[in-house]
């Protein structure tokens, strides 16, 4: 009998992921499992989950089987995020924050979590690399540390003098334990004592002016040990958390404002759904529909606010808080571009309960029943275009480059020097209105107000109201 695992551990190879991106559309978990001896047919189980309210909703899982005799085993697992579809074939991913479990199938106590990452459409490193491909996004006056400290823990460093000098150079802790001392100091500066959590300046030199601020969270994370980080400073550049803000911001102005067609597959739940189903995982929760009296020779039909709907797995009348009606999700005939839904029995058991359908709806008369309508339904575009994930770039894009643009010369048009009879005058616009990027976002503006036309006209068509 092959042993059970004693420990498990699991780690990814980046941080962000997106299926649209041929670079980062899979993603390879390592794992290791240990025991005291041979595991052999021990079965592990690997599930890719959402991290959010409760991290129980799983969108992927494969098992994996132990062949090795050895006491520890690690092995690679490449999720591909375009083939994590359902029975259906419509992908099971949406933009956010996701994580790796793996425990055993034998003993599901043991198990290992991955840390947090995040699944995007458009990932920082994309957007680097496509819409500001060779683009300085730094900020000329505004120094920083490429990477925070390893070694001393519990410390950040948070600013950094203007004209402070972009090079290697050490942070050191000292560290005594009778007594209990902390101390830190920043190149060739002074040794500073901490003696609570907050905010300390620590000077570059003794005798300069330079000097950086760090960070302490809490004494208790300090090492317990002298250490020393060797810290590269050099130009502060707009970070990836930056420009993720900013990608999100695009994609809510598709779905909001410009377009309104989910990106990707998006599961909608109504309240009175929710509510008998509280497991149900969701990613937006809307009101019901008004039930319109039927129209003699005509069938029940149902327009949702939903371009772009894929699948209905759940459709009920409610009335006053009772439901009155469930929907054979036979019935449902979906026109997927626009969200129009007819209900169209099949046999003769199915037509007498149509009949009671539309009897349901002579309750008031011919009056409509507000909010009747409830549903579980999955709607977004299966794909994303090239062009228009390349829209979706250039709108992220602009709001970086106006924000670069003036970190890059402090949003100056202009620059003049003179000294001893000789003068310089550069000049990084043609208008201190737009910036030094100006004719850039000009240009991307431009591109998508072009497209943006044919591509509502694509996805969504005409908006009409019956009156």
């Amino acid at each position: 009998m092959s042993a059970v695992p004693t420990s498990i551990s699991v780690s990814i190879d980046l941080e962000e992921y997106s299926k649209f991106e041929s670079e980062r559309n899979t993603i390879y978990v390592s794992w290791t499992a240990s025991a005291g001896s041979s595991m052999l047919n021990e079965v592990l189980t690997l599930q890719l989950t959402k991290s959010r309210r409760n991290r129980d909703a799983v969108v992927f899982t494969t098992d994996i089987m132990i062949v090795s005799t050895d006491p520890t085993v690690s092995g690679v697992v490449a999720i591909k995020l375009l083939d994590v579809v359902d029975s259906t074939m419509i992908n099971k991913i949406r933009r956010g924050l996701y994580f790796i479990k793996i425990f055993s199938k034998t003993i599901p106590l043991i198990y290992a979590d991955s840390v947090d990452f995040l699944i995007s459409i458009i990932t920082a490193q994309g957007l680097r690399g496509s819409e500001l491909w060779g683009l300085p996004m730094t900020a000329n006056k505004v120094p920083m540390v490429l990477f925070q400290p390893k070694n001393v823990t519990g410390v950040e460093v948070v600013s950094l003098s203007a004209d402070h000098p972009a090079h290697f150079f050490t942070l050191t802790h000292v560290y005594d334990s009778a007594p209990l001392i902390h101390q830190l100091s920043w190149g060739a500066g002074p040794l500073v004592s901490i003696t609570a959590p907050g905010t300390y300046l620590l000077k570059f030199d003794c005798n300069g002016t330079d000097y950086i601020i760090v960070h302490v969270r809490s004494i208790s994370a300090l090492p317990t040990s002298n250490s020393t980080d060797e810290l590269l400073v050099e130009k502060s550049k707009i970070s990836d958390t930056m420009l993720r803000r900013w990608i999100e911001e695009a994609c809510d102005w598709w779905e909001n404002d410009k377009v309104s067609v989910f990106l990707e597959p998006t599961r909608v739940v109504t309240t009175v759904e929710l509510a008998s189903n509280p497991t149900v995982d969701w990613d937006f929760i809307a009101k019901g529909i008004t039930f319109f009296p039927t129209i003699p020779c005509k069938w029940i039909d149902i327009l949702f606010p939903y371009p772009s709907l894929l699948k209905i797995d759940d459709l009920f009348g409610n009335v006053a808080n009772t439901r009155v009606v469930d929907i054979d999700l036979h019935w449902v005939e979906i026109s997927e571009k626009n969200g129009f839904v007819q209900l169209v029995p099949f046999n003769t058991t199915s037509a007498f309960r149509f009949i009671g359908l539309i009897w349901v709806g002579q309750l008031t008369g011919s009056m409509d029943i507000p909010n009747f309508w409830n549903f579980n339904l999955v709607a977004g575009m299966r794909n994303i275009d090239p062009v228009v994930y390349q829209i979706l770039c250039k709108r992220a894009a602009c709001d970086a480059l106006t924000v670069a643009g003036q970190a890059f010369r402090l949003g100056l048009s202009s620059q003049s020097l003179s000294r001893d009879g000789v003068s310089e005058s550069v000049s990084y616009t043609s208008s201190a209105v737009y910036g030094v990027f100006g004719a850039t976002i000009e240009d991307y503006r431009k591109f998508i107000d072009k497209e943006i036309k044919y591509l509502r006209g694509r996805y969504r068509g005409l908006n009409m109201v019956v009156l």
